[in-house]
């Protein structure tokens, strides 16, 4: 009897505790429990640069690493130095690093081709950004469009000059896609105006001191000019200084591209006349890669708008400059 009794009492004490948990919150899940199945992969992605000294890299690099920060991932960043060698090295080093997605802005369209192979061959998604490649080996381009950028700062130069004058241009980086875009853009829509005649066309390699010295040497063969034209703001610049010291900057119209601070402070002093914005493409384009790297459908090419910034409307733009 003694038996039973026991036995009794043990089954009322098990039922008691089954619907005591029933009816009561279940209990705290442990950093053991299955949750632990279902942490996200923390991602490596590589960006490779084609030149970090200049200061719209500079801006996007920082803006990429913030987008990479907030967005838990690892960006391991390399530069090329204006280099196509390191850049190709660059990429095959982030390859061996088994980073899982590259962006990269290529220093020369044809040249970063077989970087581009490579990264398809290796199976590690490619995301291009801002300049373009010379092959479609890619998942997938973000940038504007430097042509149309180029077309426009043309007919904002020949507006100011009534269709007749004297233009300078100062190109960027040859082979690169922004220069022969840029280029190209803005020499297709100057030649509907036929008073206007382009003087000078002399590489400044996108650098401030080099388009300082250019400058100066177009400023001695020619009398007259009327406008500049650069292919980025840190050239306009130089040919800013070039013209202050030759005594010839009142007048001149200066325009450049990128939407760098320094250009808008030129422009609100009046040393500038105009630039034509080009976003850095960060966070955008990490936005994107995490896309791609979560298996997400993405478009083969997105373009970003770039207007053109000038004395009425700067301070409207003033805080995005770079």
């Amino acid at each position: 009897m003694k038996r039973k009794s026991v036995l009794l009492v043990a089954v009322l004490i098990a039922a008691l505790v089954v619907g005591g948990c029933g009816q009561g919150k279940p209990p705290a899940q442990t950093g053991q429990s299955s949750q632990q199945g279902s942490t996200p992969k923390t991602f490596k992605i590589g960006l490779s640069e084609p030149n970090i000294a200049v200061a719209y890299r500079q801006a996007a690099v920082a803006r990429a690493k913030a987008a990479a920060s907030a967005g838990g991932a690892n960006l391991v960043v390399t530069d090329a130095q204006g280099n196509n060698q390191k850049q190709l090295s660059d990429v095959q080093d982030l390859t061996s690093q088994k980073v899982d997605l590259v962006l990269m802005s290529p220093n020369e369209a044809q040249a970063l081709v077989p970087a581009a192979k490579a990264l398809a061959k290796a199976k590690i998604p490619l995301i291009i950004v801002d300049r373009t490649l010379g092959s479609d080996d890619y998942t997938a381009f973000i940038g504007s469009d430097n042509k149309a950028m180029g077309a426009k700062a043309a007919e904002y130069i020949a507006k100011l000059l009534n269709g007749k004058g004297n233009v300078v241009e100062l190109e960027g980086l040859q082979g690169a896609s922004a220069t022969t875009e840029r280029k190209e853009g803005f020499e297709k829509a100057i030649a509907n105006y036929s008073g206007i005649k382009i003087v000078a066309d002399q590489a400044g390699d996108y650098r401030r001191d080099k388009a300082f010295n250019v400058m100066q040497n177009i400023i001695q063969a020619n009398s007259k000019i009327d406008a500049v034209y650069a292919h980025n703001d840190e050239m306009a610049l130089g040919a800013v200084e070039a013209l202050r010291k030759a005594g010839r900057l009142k007048g001149t119209i200066i325009t450049g591209m990128d939407g760098e601070k320094a250009a808008f402070d030129a422009i609100k002093a009046g040393d500038m006349t105009a630039t034509v914005q080009y976003p850095t493409f960060f966070p955008e384009a990490f936005e994107l890669a995490m896309k791609v790297l979560k298996g997400e459908k993405v478009d083969k090419k997105i373009i970003k708008e770039a207007p053109l910034i000038d004395h009425d409307n700067v301070a409207k733009y003033y805080d995005q400059g770079i």
